[in-house]
């Protein structure tokens, strides 16, 4: 864990990455989102995530969990393997 963690800090503090924390329009935005593609407890994370992303205007997401992300129909998705 503590190599994770380490990795964490160095993108938290990346000059190329930017902060997106949570607004008044991205939680209400994950409540919709989770009511109305009826997701479960175990989807909470990536919808908020998502949420937060969308709320800050981001249109592109690179990632290796893209059926996560999908459902929402928001962005365009770069598959990583």
């Amino acid at each position: 864990m503590d190599e994770e963690l380490r990795i964490c800090s160095q993108w938290w503090q990346a000059r190329e990455c930017r902060i997106v924390e949570p607004t008044q329009h991205s939680f209400p935005l994950f409540i919709d989102w989770m009511q109305r593609h009826r997701l479960g407890r175990k989807r909470v994370l990536d919808t908020l995530l998502a949420a937060n992303y969308h709320s800050a205007g981001i249109k592109q997401i690179a990632t290796t969990d893209w059926r996560d992300f999908r459902v929402f129909g928001v962005f365009d998705i770069f598959h990583l393997t």
